[in-house]
């Protein structure tokens, strides 16, 4: 099993959000990030391997991703991604349908 721990703490506090943006690609799919704490974003992430499946489990503040026409033709359609809120809440907007779920923290 690999295990990787990203902390945003280890960047300076400009370079942050465009990091957790890049992070946030690599265990899923290219993405856009927006915050309204973009100065000093504060974010954890731990990703382990095992293999044919990655999990990762994550720590941020409020964030808007967005998946563009073009970023989406840079994924691989072969993944599927699951995720689990346990803290917060989660919202996806596909256009016409928009789904939310978790709890506020």
């Amino acid at each position: 099993m690999n295990e990787r721990v990203f902390r945003t703490e280890d960047v300076p506090a400009e370079d942050r959000l465009a990091y957790w943006a890049e992070r946030m690609a690599q265990p899923h799919a290219p993405v856009q990030v927006r915050s309204n704490h973009a100065e000093d974003f504060r974010a954890t992430q731990r990703v382990l391997d095992l293999g044919a499946v990655t999990v990762w489990s994550a720590t941020f503040p409020q964030v808007v991703v967005r998946r563009t026409p073009r970023l989406i033709r840079r994924s691989d359609p072969g993944l599927s991604h699951l995720s689990l809120v346990v803290a917060g809440t989660w919202t996806a907007d596909w256009g016409t349908t928009r789904w939310s779920t978790g709890r506020p923290t």
